[in-house]
């Protein structure tokens, strides 16, 4: 296989995964909408971000992101505060029940990927599992 139809398949799988795992997730928590999800996500792996930083991820304005941060504040998900030492930037962080939520949500999609994994022969298993390590390495640096 040459890299060019290697390319093309990783496009076309990863979407469907991601779609997959978001509804798995949504499984679990079918009151977050997906900007809710997004945002909780990147939350979890930027805490301390601002709100314009959390708008830029999600390629919306400063007015939506606020409102949508506003909805999960009210569920007790995220905190918000002014920033201390920036009078201007208001810092968002996930609550510990927002976390506590969100890591629930990914380790019942998780136990549902394994369930479907667990209908692979061990050979497959391998293959996916070498497949995806060469992956993480390649995008590592990204």
């Amino acid at each position: 296989m040459d890299a060019d139809i290697c390319a093309r398949q990783v496009i076309e799988v990863v979407p469907l995964a991601i779609r997959w795992l978001r509804a798995a997730i949504r499984r679990r928590e079918p009151s977050w909408s997906l900007p809710q999800l997004h945002t909780l996500g990147f939350l979890q792996a930027n805490p301390g971000a601002s709100l314009s930083e959390l708008a830029a991820h999600l390629g919306v304005g400063l007015p939506a992101a606020s409102g949508l941060v506003s909805r999960l504040v009210t569920a007790g998900q995220v905190d918000r505060h002014d920033d201390p030492t920036e009078r201007r930037r208001t810092v968002l962080a996930l609550t510990p029940q927002g976390e506590a939520q969100l890591d629930a949500a990914i380790e019942a999609g998780r136990e549902e990927l394994a369930d479907r994994l667990r209908s692979l022969p061990a050979k497959d298993l391998a293959r996916v599992g070498q497949a995806l390590a060469v992956l993480r390495d390649l995008f590592a640096d990204a």
